[in-house]
């Protein structure tokens, strides 16, 4: 919902993000790459995004082919017989893309020449999609376009969804045997016959019965599976306490503790989670995880906006209590009197609460102790250490005591001490006897496991043995990066100098010890573009732009698949020049992520001549591709797909009109000032 009404869809890895530009994806669980935020993705920031875009369309449409020459501020097509270059500016009436050659002798003098050639539309759809996907995978302008308004993160949707990728996680990475019993143990918990069929918000019960009863999925669970279990239960309690708190504190509190735990919890997922059988690498760096650890403070606890329910609290309560008004009022009725008894009820529906939350929605952890083997998560580990440090001694709601040299790190959640004393009073009548049954002994149970969470896969600190999953994840890394080495492949990505991915290479491959800091570089797995704008692309471009099965990638490519290939990767040189954008777009945040608009290495600062030329020009292409528009062929390509007809006009026709008004201001500054334009 909220990438539909952004106006997002298919981005590349550097806008997957609709909070913030420049969250790229290979860092989404990384807490030390968000600690000084970022500039807010919001409605402007698309539309922008969207235009630069189409205007690398615009450019594509005119240079594709090569049948144009850009140069002193004009756009030049041969002559299909005496190829004598033929300026746009010579129309004979402005607008019809109609030119003449007017060289003596010349047999086709007076035929007239097109200056719009036609494109097929596969090739220009592939053109905008991939255009659109390195521009921040916008689709057009969005529907909120001109209204202000405010995007706050799903709750309900990033926690459930947590809870059940780590549920379905360690399910996949049981024994057979132990599988089948933990999926019926699991069933029988729920009271459902298929784990397809549950709810988000049952799966937030699992993980908190999992916590108190490890044994549902093995009698010897892995301390990292546990761990996650523990993480999860705080994440998502209070990720809720800092929606729905009573008071500034308890919300404050919620929301830090949240992004405290989300913080530990990223980089042990990341870790792990390509262990999984069923799904292997995918759905690795999660959007519902990258969320509390980079957005979810700056919006909830004090920040927060009024909230007046929280749709899980009685999810499948609501989904009956609406279906049956409807088939009780609605049979008969007009829709006017339908929509006034709606009405009518809405305010008893919208202020029912419950005197409590079932027990996986409460907060009961007070200490969260940290162990420094929690630096051997990824290359980043050691940062992502110092980086949850400075969250627990730089934030005013958690308490930080540094252990043993650094070696680990208490840190109390003081802010949410009354909230857990709340959480762990047991429930009673009005008669003041105990409430009995299986919430409570839930309640319970994670009251005794989760009032210290012990963060520690070395067991140093809870007495306990090493994490077979996290030193198989590490040697597994570590041949993986062997193997590379021995091919003599040094991938260099996250926009790092070739020496410093070379050291990272020498690392993990020397690595003798599995849960050692040194770890691989996963960038260039996870399809990162490369930094050069007009050279050539790394193949992790065809990943981002192009699905393509392994099977599909051994056999040997057709010719047309070939000129696919290339074509996209020749995008990138076709976006607008980087002098232009800042007379274009006021706010820096549309272009700043987009690698693509990145500068040619060793290229230097161009002169005023220069940039009004590049004006010219730009402002050229855009009017020719106006022109475009209005053909036949085009508004054929437009009605016939999904591709938004109109919004490729109105991009078009802004950017060519703040092109000419940036070349005006730039020449009637230069007249009228008495200095250079780009003094």
């Amino acid at each position: 919902m909220i990438h539909g009404l952004w106006g997002l869809t298919g981005g590349s890895d550097a806008g997957r993000c609709p909070v913030c530009v420049g969250c790229r994806l290979v860092h989404f669980l990384r807490p030390s790459r968000h600690v000084t935020g970022g500039d807010d993705r919001d409605v402007d920031v698309v539309g922008g995004q969207w235009e630069m875009a189409v205007w690398a369309l615009a450019n594509f449409c005119v240079r594709a082919k090569g049948a144009f020459t850009l140069s002193d501020g004009d756009i030049f097509t041969p002559c299909p017989t005496c190829k004598r270059l033929i300026p746009l500016s010579s129309e004979a009436v402005e607008g019809t893309g109609i030119l003449y050659c007017h060289t003596a002798g010349c047999r086709t003098a007076n035929t007239p020449v097109q200056a719009i050639y036609p494109i097929a539309a596969s090739t220009l759809t592939e053109a905008l999609n991939g255009c659109r996907r390195l521009a921040g995978g916008v689709r057009g302008y969005s529907p909120l376009r001109g209204v202000p308004v405010a995007l706050q993160l799903p709750v309900l949707h990033c926690t459930g969804n947590i809870a059940k990728r780590v549920v379905l996680f360690i399910l996949a990475c049981q024994p057979e045997g132990l599988q089948d019993k933990a999926r019926r143990v699991l069933l029988a918990i729920a009271g459902k016959g298929c784990l397809g069929s549950l709810y988000l918000r049952e799966f937030r019960e699992l993980v908190a019965a999992a916590v108190v009863h490890p044994d549902i999925y093995s009698n010897h669970l892995d301390p990292a599976f546990f761990i996650m279990l523990q993480l999860t239960q705080l994440m998502n309690a209070s990720w809720r306490e800092a929606l729905t708190g009573p008071d500034a504190v308890a919300r404050a509190g919620g929301a830090a503790a949240a992004q405290l735990a989300a913080s530990l919890l990223g980089p042990l997922w990341e870790d792990v989670k390509p262990l999984d059988p069923v799904t292997k690498d995918t759905k690795v760096a999660t959007l519902y995880l990258h969320a509390p650890i980079a957005h979810m403070q700056i919006q909830l606890g004090v920040a927060r906006s009024g909230v007046a329910l929280v749709s899980d609290d009685n999810m499948e309560g609501h989904l009956r209590g609406v279906g049956r008004f409807l088939h009780n009022h609605g049979n008969s009725a007009s829709p006017a009197e339908l929509l006034s008894n709606m009405a009518a009820v809405q305010q008893a529906t919208i202020h029912f609460s419950t005197p409590r939350s079932h027990p996986s929605a409460l907060v009961f952890t007070e200490v969260i102790r940290v162990c420094k083997c929690c630096k051997a998560f990824g290359r980043d580990g050691t940062a992502d250490f110092e980086a949850i440090r400075s969250l627990g001694h730089n934030d005013a709601e958690l308490e930080l005591e540094v252990v043993d040299g650094g070696d680990e790190l208490k840190i109390s959640l003081h802010s949410l001490k009354p909230v857990v004393a709340v959480s762990g009073t047991a429930r009673q009548r009005a008669d003041g006897t105990k409430v009995r049954g299986k919430k409570e002994a839930l309640r319970r149970g994670l009251r005794r496991r989760q009032r210290v969470i012990v963060a520690c896969v070395c067991g140093r600190l809870n007495g306990g043995e090493k994490s077979a999953v996290v030193e198989h994840a590490a040697a597994r890394r570590a041949a993986a990066m062997r193997a590379a080495v021995a091919a003599g492949v040094v991938a260099s990505a996250g926009g790092e100098s070739p020496a410093d991915a070379d050291g990272d290479l020498r690392g993990a491959a020397s690595a003798t010890t599995p849960l050692s800091s040194a770890s691989s570089d996963d960038d260039s797995a996870l399809g990162m573009f490369g930094a050069d704008r007009h050279g050539s692309r790394p193949a992790s471009l065809g990943l981002g732009l192009a699905s393509a099965s392994s099977a599909e990638s051994e056999r040997p490519a057709s010719t047309a698949q070939l000129q696919r290939r290339a074509r996209l990767a020749a995008l990138p040189s076709f976006f607008p020049p980087p002098e232009l954008l800042p007379l274009v777009f006021s706010r820096p945040a549309v272009y700043s992520s987009c690698e693509a608009v990145a500068a040619l290495p060793g290229e230097g600062p161009k002169s005023a001549a220069e940039v009004n030329a590049l004006l010219l020009e730009q402002a050229a292409v855009l009017r020719l591709f106006v022109q475009r528009t209005k053909s036949y062929p085009f508004a054929k390509w437009a009605t016939g797909g999904s591709v938004n007809g109109e919004d490729v006009c109105t991009a078009a026709a802004a950017l060519l009109q703040r092109l000419r008004r940036a070349y005006s201001e730039r020449i009637e500054w230069d007249i009228d000032g008495g200095r250079p334009v780009d003094a």
